[in-house]
């Protein structure tokens, strides 16, 4: 299910445009950033029990469309998180100062008054023959079997892909489950033609794919702790791939597995990812059942070209992190995990060699059958960005990471300010 907005125009690259369409302002709202940091691009979901407490009951022909300033309008979209066909969250970015107030405007507009934002986050799943013909974008699929036994089906790189301005990610649909990273220089969204013609293994115009993944997990691969052995999400008797939402603020999809055995247990597993535009990371939202007594659920960072990690323990955030001459273009890429800290167990290092799960280091997350763990994993790499040339730019971002996602931009009404 793709967002619900309704666009007529396309603006171009323009950040925002002037509402010129003579609607009324319907409500206002007061976003605050308690933080004393700078928060560009800061994501802010606005609930549709947020908006229609402001607004009323919202016509069936009518959207709310947020403006900041002089009538400002600013990129979102309006996404159905449950497939119902009726919007639950409106999605958008700002960009705010240290302990600043930003004060929005929530107007009812027509559909057709919504402006065409440029898209600025994409999922690409494309899916063809074995000789690469016809292939297609599919917003859903699901399978049954290892695809790598089948030779006349064709995955443009080999799974599902998402990308931002500023990354891009892949994870294998197959039993290997495994994530890889796509470093970009530029800020375009590229992953629609990726894998069809070239070699992604090698630097284009607009980046390569950065990660040697191995048996590891690679960039925030899912696993879980049996028996003090890991046990890698692998074969299951059915997979499912959909994609929930994509467009100029955030995309998600997800993907849902049956049939895991682990020892004795039949597990189920359901992950969304969503990725946001203007950061370096992306969330991975893990729900586990078929199991009755609490688990460990494992996820981690390759090490196959850094020796150690760095761990930090804040109050509300653990950051896992590596930064090390370890792209496949030989060159500085920082990859970091960053979890709550009361979901946190310990970290630890996979074996170098061996069958199973090799060359990682990981995090062990509490894990209840039915509740959902988040984390986030960033990527940095120099050519996208000069400034990660430094470990120490590197370590900073992840902070402000690790600050700005505990922290989340405070909204108040006027009579609760």
């Amino acid at each position: 299910m793709k967002n619900l907005l309704l666009p007529t125009l396309i603006i171009g690259a323009l950040p925002c445009i002037m509402l010129s369409c003579g609607t009324a302002e319907t409500g206002v709202l007061y976003l605050n950033n308690e933080l004393a940091i700078e928060r560009a691009d800061e994501p802010v979901i606005l609930t549709r029990e947020r908006i229609t407490a402001l607004t009323g009951e919202i016509p069936a022909n009518q959207v709310p469309m947020i403006t900041t300033g002089a009538n400002a309008v600013l990129p979102f979209q309006l996404d159905d998180l449950d497939g119902d066909g009726e919007w639950d969250e409106l999605a958008t970015v700002l960009s705010f100062g240290p302990e600043s107030e930003i004060k929005i405007s929530v107007k009812l507009v027509s559909g057709e008054d919504v402006p065409d934002f440029v898209p600025a986050t994409n999922v690409r799943f494309g899916v063809g023959d074995g000789d690469r013909l016809n292939v297609k974008d599919v917003s859903s699929l699901q399978r049954t079997t290892d695809p790598r036994l089948d030779s006349s089906i064709f995955y443009q790189m080999e799974g599902p892909a998402w990308e931002n301005d500023k990354v891009g990610f892949r994870i294998y649909f197959d039993p290997r489950n495994g994530i890889d990273i796509f470093g970009k220089t530029v800020s375009d969204l590229v992953m629609d033609s990726v894998g069809l013609k070239g070699n992604y293994h090698e630097m284009s115009a607009w980046g390569m794919d950065v990660l040697k993944v191995g048996n590891s997990l690679g960039a925030g691969s899912v696993a879980i702790m049996h028996n003090d052995s890991l046990v890698r999400l692998g074969a299951t008797a059915l997979t499912k791939f959909e994609i929930v939402a994509e467009g100029p603020v955030r995309a998600i999809f997800n993907i849902h597995y049956e049939g895991w055995q682990v020892g004795d247990e039949n597990l189920s597993i359901s992950k969304q990812i969503s990725i946001w535009k203007g950061q370096y990371w992306y969330k991975n939202t893990v729900e586990i059942n078929g199991f009755s007594e609490p688990k460990e659920m494992v996820t981690g960072i390759v090490n196959l070209y850094s020796d150690s990690y760095k761990e930090l323990k804040k109050d509300k955030y653990v950051v896992l992190s590596t930064f090390d001459k370890q792209s496949e273009n030989k060159d500085m890429l920082g990859m970091g995990l960053i979890l709550s800290a009361a979901g946190f167990n310990e970290s630890g290092t996979a074996p170098e060699d061996g069958e199973g799960i090799t060359q990682t280091f990981y995090a062990k997350i509490k894990a209840l059958p039915g509740v959902p763990v988040s984390y986030y994993f960033t990527a940095a790499w120099e050519q996208s960005n000069e400034d990660f040339k430094s470990g120490e730019a590197f370590n900073t971002l992840l902070q402000n990471y690790g600050e700005r996602l505990s922290n989340p931009i405070v909204v108040h009404s006027p009579d609760t300010r």
